[in-house]
């Protein structure tokens, strides 16, 4: 998908909600999360249902794993983002952190959401090279953004699921015969 460039929507969007540990392996019980995208729209005044404002909707949405809340924003493989990207992650984890300090979440979705809860993605194909950006995406991991690029994202989960793997494997006995199964596949 990455290398065929396929659009953000619906199918890089439908991929990570399908399988959010690609975020990383802690993240493997987070499910689409509607009701906290819907506390966006409305905060940014966007009418996600207006054709017409269908162009420019937004390519974000929201993931929620007990009281742990991502909000994702992707661009296309092959889309480099920049400061305009950057700035429009930061302001949608701002937001919604902003809701969550006025306790608002146990009534709409029945969890006590903490802003330290609620992260943020940002993942393009690449960014641009000025050193504003640069600085700018240093300063936003410290906050809990993360600016990646696709290829990190799947380098990412591999390397989780190999040690995963590993971590199975050592402590399974000798003749399991699923991990021998495992390791005759691994060869071919």
């Amino acid at each position: 998908m990455i290398e065929a460039g396929v659009p953000e929507k619906p199918n890089m969007h439908d991929q990570i909600r399908k399988y959010p540990w690609l975020l990383g392996i802690k993240r493997h019980a987070m499910d689409y999360e509607k009701s906290l995208q819907c506390v966006l729209e409305e905060y940014f005044n966007i009418n996600m249902k207006d054709d017409e404002s269908a162009k420019k909707k937004p390519d974000f949405f929201c993931m929620r794993g007990g009281s742990d809340v991502l909000v994702i924003e992707l661009k296309r493989p092959g889309e480099v983002a920049g400061k305009k990207e950057i700035d429009q992650i930061a302001d949608y984890v701002d937001a919604l952190r902003d809701w969550a300090d006025k306790g608002n979440s146990e009534k709409l979705i029945g969890t006590k959401i903490r802003r330290e809860n609620i992260e943020g993605f940002l993942i393009a194909h690449d960014y641009s090279n000025q050193s504003r950006v640069s600085n700018e995406i240093r300063r936003l991991e410290k906050d809990g953004i993360h600016c990646c690029k696709w290829y990190e994202i799947l380098e990412a989960a591999e390397a989780d699921h190999r040690l995963y793997l590993d971590i199975v494997k050592s402590r399974a006995p000798k003749d399991e015969p699923r991990i021998k199964e495992l390791e005759q596949k691994q060869i071919v």
